[in-house]
């Protein structure tokens, strides 16, 4: 299992940087909605929805908000600050309710998590991309996303012992969730390099990033567990489904754009 994800990791990580790099804003915008909109599909099922008349509903519902945050992020002498600061209240809320809630919710409200989760990591890729030196800070964010999940699993694997969330996710440990925030922390600081940012700033974002990352993986984690699911889908080779792949964005994305946006400000 341990070779296909690589495999499948080379192919996909090379995509993803072409992809931030070559595109226009336009084609940016298109293929990151395709992509939600793939992974929502499968939160819907993991959800509970079976009709397709409503599964139909949900993907219009999903669109539209997708439609909208794109003509938000366009606008770019709006300022976000305000809506931003409540999609990080609205991770927060998650990680209380991951601390001290049940496995299982009501569709509605699994349906609301939904959009909380794929709708504002949209819009915050736009405005990062729309930013100054945008697809630099892209590549921050994916690379501290992607050394958080790295540095979680194998050191998860390795030297593991204490269980972070056994109900929810049971291969994930306390040394894992340690090992991803060192990892995270080097990623921002080699970040640095090609960012205006500088490093005393970037890797406490990228702490910070990291961690609420981890808080979206869980949150998909429960979603899968309530639906006995071990993956969203089947789609990628190893890594299971759309949402799989981009759980931990969803959580990570808003946060760093929040971060850059109060930092631009401070300095």
């Amino acid at each position: 299992m341990l070779k296909v994800r690589l495999i499948a990791a080379a192919v996909m990580i090379p995509a993803a940087i072409l992809w931030v790099w070559l595109a226009p804003p336009v084609v940016f915008a298109a293929v990151a909605a395709l992509i939600v909109l793939a992974a929502a599909r499968e939160w819907a099922v993991l959800a509970g929805i079976k009709s397709r008349t409503s599964h139909a509903a949900w993907l219009v519902l999903v669109l539209g908000l997708l439609i909208l945050a794109w003509w938000g992020a366009r606008q770019g002498t709006r300022d976000f600050l305000p809506l931003l600061t409540a999609f990080l209240a609205f991770w927060v809320l998650m990680t209380v309710d991951l601390a001290w809630g049940g496995l299982r919710n009501s569709r509605l409200a699994l349906l609301l998590q939904g959009v909380g989760v794929l709708v504002p990591a949209f819009f915050a890729l736009l405005l990062i991309r729309g930013m100054e030196t945008g697809t630099g800070l892209i590549f921050a964010l994916f690379a501290v996303v992607w050394g958080a999940d790295a540095g979680a699993y194998f050191t998860g694997r390795t030297a593991g012992r204490h269980k972070l969330a056994p109900r929810i996710s049971p291969g994930k440990t306390w040394e894992g969730l340690l090992g991803g925030l060192l990892l995270a922390a080097v990623a921002g600081a080699l970040a640095s390099l090609w960012c205006p940012v500088a490093v005393q700033v970037l890797v406490p974002l990228a702490v910070v990033t990291a961690a609420f990352s981890v808080v979206g993986d869980l949150v998909e984690s429960r979603l899968k567990r309530a639906a006995d699911a071990k993956d969203s889908g089947h789609l990628i080779p190893g890594h299971g489904g759309v949402l799989d792949r981009i759980d931990s964005l969803g959580a990570a994305a808003p946060v760093f754009a929040l971060g850059l946006e109060w930092m631009h400000r401070i300095w």
